[in-house]
C-alpha cells in the first residue's frame, strides 16, 4: 500500500522482517536537520554520548564538519557501557547518509522538504550476508521511534528527552 505521494506504507499485508522505515515531520530546515544528522556535535545533542568520525585519511572530522561518504566512526551511547564502530557508506550533502549499524544493518538517513517543514524518512535493513533476528529489528525499529521524537523535541523546543540521571535498562528513553 501507497500513501498519496507513492511511498511505501507498512500493513499487516506487506509488514516484512527485513527492513522498516520510520518518518517524522520536523519544524525546522533542512540544513539544520541534516546538521543533526551528519555532524558529531548534531548527533551529541539528541542521539549519542559522544560521537567521533574520522575522514579516509584517518583524520578526525571536527565536531561540525559532515560526515562524507568513506569515513569511519565510533559513538558513545549516553550513560550506557556502549561502543558503535561503523563506516558512512554514502553521503550526499543536505540529502542523506547511509551508513552502518554494526556489523548487522545498514540505516539512511534521508532529509526533504515537506510544506513548511522537514521530513526525515529512517530507513533500516540487514547488511548483505546478515542473518534475520527478530529481536534486534524488533529493539532497533522500537528505539528508533524515541530517537526520532527525540531529535524533533530537541529541534523545536530544546528538551532532550534522554535520561541522564539513572542507568536502568529498562527505560525506553536511556
Amino acid at each position: 500500500m501507497c500513501d498519496e505521494k507513492g511511498n511505501n506504507i507498512m500493513t499487516e499485508d506487506n509488514f516484512n522482517w527485513s527492513t522498516f522505515t520510520h518518518a517524522i515531520r520536523i519544524n525546522a530546515g533542512i540544513d539544520e536537520v541534516y546538521a543533526m544528522l551528519s555532524t558529531a556535535h548534531g548527533l551529541e545533542r539528541w542521539f549519542q554520548g559522544t560521537a567521533q568520525c574520522t575522514d579516509v585519511e584517518g583524520q578526525e572530522r571536527g565536531p561540525h564538519q559532515p560526515m562524507l561518504t568513506g569515513d569511519k566512526f565510533h559513538w558513545n551511547w549516553l550513560a550506557k557501557d556502549y561502543t558503535l564502530y561503523g563506516q558512512i557508506i554514502k553521503s550526499e550533502a543536505g540529502k542523506s547518509v547511509t551508513f552502518t549499524f554494526g556489523p548487522m544493518f545498514e540505516v539512511r538517513w534521508q532529509v526533504v522538504k515537506d510544506g513548511h517543514k522537514c521530513r526525515v524518512e529512517l530507513s533500516q535493513w540487514y547488511a548483505k550476508g546478515q542473518e534475520e533476528n527478530k529481536f534486534r529489528y524488533l529493539n532497533c525499529a522500537v528505539c528508533w521511534v524515541f530517537f526520532l521524537t527525540n531529535l524533533k523535541s530537541v529541534l523545536e523546543h530544546s528538551h532532550d528527552l534522554r535520561e541522564t540521571e539513572t542507568a536502568d535498562q529498562m527505560l525506553v528513553n536511556f
